[in-house]
């Protein structure tokens, strides 16, 4: 799922942390760096969901062919995973993963696992722990809408209560390895350290964070 680049409510936070105003070509550089691990997963179709729908012609040039594009459709993000489950499975796909795209570090192994999750599961709930209390990756072999509603989306339990309503539902439940996305300053700093537990090196967003802090130990 994604946001087309131009779009000024991306990464309002982290700029501000920076006090720039223009952030379009980080959020180009964390995006396409999302987009290249999806292209090192194998056996499986890769769709970008992307918002807002005027921005279909800018996504498209970004993706090139290798995604299909679905525009997002819903106000709040529970509304946007819950329509895009259903959009893509009315497409025909059989199991579905879903991941944020601000996830220029992921190993491109956990995405695997998830995947493997809904080819040995019957009805399962792969779930991949963000750091901050969300999740990263999101994966179903059935919809389930329900698991999106009462969901306090932008605090610290949205996977807890995830997690419960997957339970009252009788979801069987698989976690991934912990990771986190690019939502703060102590997250791109992160960019620039060393690999670590198969951690992907984003050419575009460290080369991004080089040029602007060039010499500056401060920042």
């Amino acid at each position: 799922m994604a946001r087309a680049p131009s779009d000024a409510r991306g990464k309002t936070r982290l700029l501000k942390a920076f006090g720039l105003d223009d952030g379009t070509e980080l959020r180009r550089a964390i995006l396409l760096d999302t987009l290249d691990l999806v292209q090192q997963v194998p056996g499986a179709e890769r769709v970008l969901v992307f918002t807002p729908e005027t921005g279909g012609d800018e996504i498209a040039e970004l993706a090139g062919s290798e995604f299909r594009l679905v525009a997002q459709r819903g106000v709040d993000l529970g509304e946007r995973l819950e329509h895009a489950f259903a959009d893509l499975f009315a497409l025909g796909y059989s199991a579905v993963t879903i991941i944020g795209s601000d996830l220029p570090t992921l190993p491109v192994d956990y995405m695997k696992r998830g995947i493997a999750v809904l080819r040995r599961q019957a009805d399962p709930l792969a779930l991949g722990p963000a750091m901050d209390g969300g999740y990263y990756l999101i994966g179903l072999r059935m919809n389930h809408p329900e698991i999106f509603h009462g969901i306090p989306w932008s605090s610290a339990d949205v996977r807890a209560e995830t997690l419960s309503a997957a339970e009252a539902h009788g979801l069987s439940v698989t976690l991934l390895p912990s990771w986190y996305d690019i939502d703060s300053v102590d997250d791109l700093r992160r960019v620039l350290e060393p690999a670590t537990e198969g951690a992907r090196k984003p050419r575009r967003t460290h080369a991004w964070v080089t040029e602007r802090f060039r010499g500056d130990n401060n920042w």
